[in-house]
């Protein structure tokens, strides 16, 4: 998915802000998707194999 040029210039912000480093676009495009696949990941939760339904 292409991220707007706005949502890349506010992560480039926060990268910035957070580690004192400057990212290119690329680079920036490219972490700020690789954020965005963890945080997917990590919503989808842990399944709990205790949590089955009796069948």
């Amino acid at each position: 998915m292409k991220m707007s040029n706005e949502d890349i210039m506010t992560f480039k912000a926060a990268y910035k802000e957070s580690y004192s480093e400057e990212l290119s676009d690329a680079e920036a495009e490219e972490q700020a998707w690789r954020l965005t696949q963890l945080l997917l990941l990590l919503a989808r939760g842990v399944p709990n194999p205790e949590a089955k339904a009796d069948t």
